[in-house]
């Protein structure tokens, strides 16, 4: 499946790294295909260089080091409904790419409908990651 993800996310995988995030980003990168686009890596960089100055070279190296599809926004719509104006480019880009599922921790993505599936990384793994094993 095309995947394509959130800056809050992208922050999350690259920067704070919990084990959850890890997992998901495992489970993307692994079975499925990342697509970024430049707006979503140029929001990413300006808020990591606002609140983590000395983290954003790293954030440079890991991006260079995942696998992804490098894509762009495309045409704006007043078509795609969201409260945030300044989040419209992430669903055109997720519509215009033809994402299978946009991952984000944005809940006002999930205010309505869109032709993109739209969940958490938390639903992601629940819906398509591996299931879960006990020893």
């Amino acid at each position: 499946m095309k995947i394509i993800i959130d800056s809050n996310v992208l922050i999350s995988a690259s920067v704070l790294k919990s084990d959850a995030i890890k997992k998901f980003m495992n489970c993307v990168l692994t079975k499925h295909h990342l697509i970024l686009t430049d707006s979503i890596i140029n929001e990413t960089r300006c808020v990591i260089s606002r609140k983590w100055a000395d983290k954003l070279e790293f954030f440079d190296d890991w991006l260079s080091s995942i696998g992804y599809e490098y894509g762009t926004a495309g045409v704006y719509s007043e078509d795609f409904v969201i409260r945030d104006l300044k989040d419209r480019h992430v669903i055109i880009s997720a519509y215009n790419l033809q994402a299978d599922v946009l991952v984000t921790g944005d809940k006002d993505f999930f205010e309505h409908s869109y032709a993109v599936e739209v969940l958490t990384p938390s639903g992601f793994l629940a819906k398509y990651g591996d299931p879960v094993t006990t020893n």
